[in-house]
C-alpha cells in the first residue's frame, strides 16, 4: 500500500499531543507515587468537614433589652459632684439620659453596703453632694446580686475602691468567676475627673486611727483628676454591642481593658530561620487568614525535608501579635490541639484529641513569640492536620501598663489622689477568671513528609 507523508502542521499536532500525554503521565506519577512533597495537601473542604465539630458554635443570642445601672452612693463619690464642670457629673446625665432614649428597660440602683431602687428619682437627685452619703461598698455582694439576673445588662458607676482595706478580695474573684460564668461579656472603663471633697483611705498604712483628708484633683491635664469607672457587663455580645452603641459610645473611655476580648491577635506566622543550607522544614503554602468561630483562623502547610528515625519532630514557628494584655510567658500558654491524618487513598482520618508540647520565648520587645511544637512524624506520602486553640495559659497575664498607672497600694497619701486603691488586684482577678480562657487564635496547621 503506498503510504503518504503527513502535512506539516499534522505532524505539528501530533508531536504536540504526544507531549501533553507524556507530561500528564509524568505529573500522575509524581503525585500518586512520588515522595511526601508530590502528594497533594489535603483541601479545605476535607479539613472543614473533619473538624466540623471543633468549629461549631452556638448561635449568638439577641440582644437584651434590660438595663440595671447601679450609681455607687458612697462619700468618696461626693468629691465628684461637689467639684465644678467635672466629667464624672457629665457623665452620669449622658448614660442616664442616652439610656433613656434608647427605650431600654431601665432600672437604677443606688448601692452602698445595701441596694436601694432609684428609678423613679429625678435624674438631678443623682448629681448632688447628698445623694453619696453612704459608707462602704462592698464590690464582691453587688457582683452576685448581678449573677442573680443573669438576662440583664449592668452597668456599676464607681471608684471601684474596695471596702475594708480590700479585706473582701477573695470574695470578689469567686464573685467574678461566678458573674462571667452567666454574663460572658465584661468590659472596664475608665475616666478622670475633677473632685474636691473628703476622701475616706481604706489602706491602713497611716494607722487604724486614718481619717478622711481633704482631696482636690484636676481633670485639666493628661494623668490628672480622680480616676472613676464603668463596669459593664451583659448576657452576649449583642447586648454589649447594644448598650455599646446607645450609651456608652457617648461618653468615650480614656482607658479600656476588655477581659472577655483575646489578649493578643496573631498578625502573621512563619518558619524561623533554620540558619543552614538544607533546612529542615520548607514552606509548601502560604498562610491563609479566616474568620474563625471564635477568634481568628490561620492555616498554612510545611513539609518535612528531613529523614530521621525518630518518632517525634520540632517545628519552629515565629508568631507576629498585637498585644491588649501582655503575656508573661509564652511557653506556658496553652495549647488545645486535635489531629487527622490524611492519605491519597483514604481521605481524612478521624480527629483525635492530642498533646502538643512547646517551648516558646518573646522577641522583638515582645511583638513576636518564638514557638518551637513537638509534632509526630508525618507518614511518608501522608499528612497530619493538626487544629489548634490557642489560651495564655493559667496565672500567665500581667495587668496593661495604664493599670499600673493608674494602681495604688497606698490610698492614704493625698498624692496618690490620681490613682486606685487595689485597681491591679481587681483587673488580675478578671485576667485570671476570664481573659486566660479565651481562645486568641485558632491554627490549622498541615504537615507532610518531603522524602
Amino acid at each position: 500500500m503506498q503510504s503518504f507523508a503527513k502535512p506539516p502542521e499534522v505532524q505539528r499536532r501530533v508531536l504536540a499531543r504526544r507531549r501533553q500525554q507524556i507530561l500528564s503521565l509524568a505529573l500522575v506519577a509524581a503525585f500518586g507515587a512520588g515522595c511526601g512533597t508530590r502528594v497533594q495537601a489535603p483541601d479545605d473542604a476535607a479539613v472543614e468537614e473533619s473538624f466540623r465539630s471543633f468549629y461549631a458554635v452556638q448561635p449568638e443570642a439577641q440582644a437584651t433589652s434590660d438595663l440595671d445601672i447601679y450609681v455607687d452612693g458612697s462619700m468618696s463619690m461626693r468629691g465628684y459632684i461637689s467639684a465644678q464642670n467635672s466629667n464624672y457629673s457629665r457623665m452620669i446625665r449622658e448614660v442616664l439620659q442616652s439610656a433613656t432614649a434608647a427605650q431600654f428597660n431601665l432600672n437604677i440602683y443606688k448601692f452602698t453596703s445595701t441596694v436601694t431602687a432609684v428609678t423613679n428619682l429625678p435624674m438631678g437627685q443623682l448629681q448632688t453632694p447628698g445623694f453619696y452619703d453612704g459608707r462602704d461598698t462592698p464590690l464582691a455582694g453587688l457582683l452576685n446580686r448581678l449573677t442573680a439576673t443573669p438576662s440583664h445588662t449592668a452597668i456599676i458607676i464607681s471608684d471601684l475602691v474596695q471596702s475594708e482595706g480590700g479585706v473582701d478580695s477573695m470574695g470578689l474573684v469567686k464573685a467574678l468567676a461566678q458573674l462571667t460564668g452567666r454574663r460572658p461579656q465584661v468590659r472596664l472603663l475608665g475616666y478622670r475627673s475633677n473632685f474636691d471633697g473628703d476622701y475616706y483611705p481604706e489602706s491602713r498604712s497611716g494607722g487604724s486611727g486614718q481619717r478622711a483628708f481633704r482631696l482636690t484633683m484636676s481633670q485639666e491635664l493628661p494623668g490628672s483628676g480622680r480616676p472613676f469607672y464603668l463596669f459593664v457587663v451583659a448576657p452576649n455580645t449583642e447586648s454589649m454591642k447594644r448598650v455599646d452603641n446607645y450609651v456608652l459610645n457617648r461618653f468615650p473611655a480614656v482607658q479600656t481593658f476588655n477581659p472577655t476580648g483575646p489578649p493578643v491577635s496573631v498578625e502573621n506566622i512563619e518558619l524561623q530561620a533554620q540558619g543552614n543550607k538544607d533546612p529542615q522544614w520548607s514552606l509548601y503554602s502560604r498562610l491563609v487568614r479566616k474568620e474563625g468561630a471564635t477568634a481568628r483562623r490561620l492555616e498554612s502547610a510545611f513539609v518535612l525535608n528531613t529523614r530521621t528515625s525518630e518518632s517525634a519532630v520540632t517545628l519552629p514557628l515565629m508568631f507576629q501579635i498585637q498585644v491588649s494584655v501582655p503575656v508573661r510567658q509564652p511557653g506556658r500558654m496553652s495549647l488545645e490541639a486535635v489531629r487527622a491524618t490524611w492519605n491519597r487513598k483514604t481521605g481524612m482520618g478521624k480527629p483525635v484529641q492530642v498533646e502538643l508540647p512547646m517551648t516558646g520565648e518573646l522577641d522583638k520587645g515582645g511583638l513576636r513569640v518564638k514557638l518551637r511544637l513537638t509534632l509526630r512524624k508525618p507518614e511518608s506520602r501522608g499528612w497530619d492536620v493538626y487544629y489548634i486553640k490557642m489560651r495564655s495559659g493559667e496565672a500567665n497575664l500581667a495587668p496593661p501598663a495604664w493599670v499600673l498607672d493608674w494602681n495604688t497600694e497606698n490610698d492614704a497619701l493625698a498624692s496618690n489622689g490620681n490613682r486606685t486603691f487595689l485597681l491591679k488586684l481587681l483587673v488580675e482577678a478578671m485576667a485570671n477568671a476570664i481573659t486566660e480562657r479565651v481562645v486568641f487564635c485558632e491554627y490549622i496547621v498541615k504537615v507532610g513528609r518531603g522524602d
